[in-house]
């Protein structure tokens, strides 16, 4: 059986814009107290940052795009097609995700 790698990552805050930021890290670090279900809408909605897939089974989200939404979250609009994108990758995926 091979052991599950553990991944080391670095506190939110000392993050550059550039970084990419997975979903579980952001929710331990206390970035959205929301149930998995609500991110997604969230993100379909265009109310959160569309993620990246980074590979098949990874996907993350922009650090500096997460701060922007951090600053507002009532007032953040995405970009529409971005969220279409996300919509039609999520759909190919049978609605999972990372």
């Amino acid at each position: 059986m091979k052991k599950k790698e553990e991944i080391t990552t670095l506190p939110f805050d000392s993050m550059p814009d550039s970084a990419l930021a997975r979903k579980r890290a952001l929710k331990e670090s206390g970035i959205f107290p929301f149930s998995d279900s609500t991110l997604w809408r969230m993100c379909e909605a265009n109310q959160f940052p569309t993620p990246i897939k980074v590979s098949a089974s990874i996907t993350a989200w922009r650090v500096g795009e997460i701060r922007d939404w951090l600053e507002d979250p009532a007032n953040y609009h995405t970009d529409d097609n971005a969220a279409r994108l996300l919509s039609d990758e999520k759909e190919k995926q049978g609605g999972k995700d990372d």
